[in-house]
């Protein structure tokens, strides 16, 4: 289980500085994904980049975005996912 900050939609870059902060792609995670043995990515929050990024490499991606708390159903369905 691995819990990373949501990738953002970056064009070809890997990463980006913006404001102190370092942002990253979807193409930055995928190897370190692949290492660590990594079989589904699930956004929680409202995300900028294609997920058919993962998907293409082999990793599910799977949708399960709310605002403020997930309902019971969302709950169980990232615990259907992740079991």
């Amino acid at each position: 289980f691995v819990a990373f900050r949501c990738p953002e939609s970056l064009g070809i870059r890997e990463f980006c500085d913006q404001d102190g902060v370092r942002k990253f792609s979807p193409w930055y995670y995928l190897g370190i994904f692949e290492h660590l043995g990594v079989e589904t990515v699930i956004a929680l929050v409202e995300h900028s980049y294609d997920g058919l990024t993962f998907v293409e490499r082999g990793i599910r991606h799977v949708d399960l975005e709310f605002v403020d708390s997930p309902t019971r159903d969302l709950v169980t369905q990232f615990l259907g996912t992740v079991s």
